[in-house]
């Protein structure tokens, strides 16, 4: 059973067998070891290596190209710079407000009482402002209410009533 025409990988190889020491007839056999490759196949194997040097050598150029310092366009220089110092500033900005969440999670107590007591405090004043527009809606609607009476329109009143109870009419 003769191993010609299969591959393994980088062509056929052959060995030179004989088939007696002395005076027998000599043939190439296929050897994965063996130290000579097919004229086909040395054709190909040689244009692929010529391929892959000159593929290495479109590598190599692209790559000198992209590591060069390219200028930036006019303007460019100084719009990076301030785009440069304004992403610093916002970064500084940035840890300044993790470093004051960091100390509000923490809950110093002196903080968190200062901060309740000023809500306290913005709430009284809401409290107050609050109350006395209620009082102020409530003498215009019982004037209004009066009028309405004085105006023929009695059944309002009652609404009205209701309506200052915070019930339906």
């Amino acid at each position: 059973m003769s191993n010609l025409g299969q591959h393994d990988g980088d062509g056929i190889r052959y060995a030179m067998h004989l088939s007696a020491p002395k005076g027998g007839s000599a043939q190439m056999l296929r050897d994965p070891a063996g130290g000579w490759v097919s004229y086909e196949d040395y054709a190909r194997l040689k244009a692929e290596v010529e391929r892959l040097r000159f593929a290495e050598d479109l590598l190599k150029d692209e790559n000198q190209h992209l590591h060069k310092e390219q200028p930036l366009p006019d303007g460019w220089n100084s719009a990076v710079a301030k785009a440069c110092d304004l992403l610093a500033e916002k970064e500084k900005e940035n840890a300044r407000l993790k470093a004051e969440v960091e100390r509000l999670r923490k809950g110093d107590e002196r903080d968190m009482t200062t901060a309740y007591l000023y809500a306290a405090e913005q709430s009284k004043d809401t409290i107050a402002r609050l109350k006395a527009e209620v009082e102020r809606l409530t003498k215009a609607g019982d004037a209004m209410a009066d009028r309405l009476i004085y105006q023929g329109y009695p059944e309002t009143v009652p609404a009205w009533n209701a309506a200052k109870e915070g019930k339906q009419s």
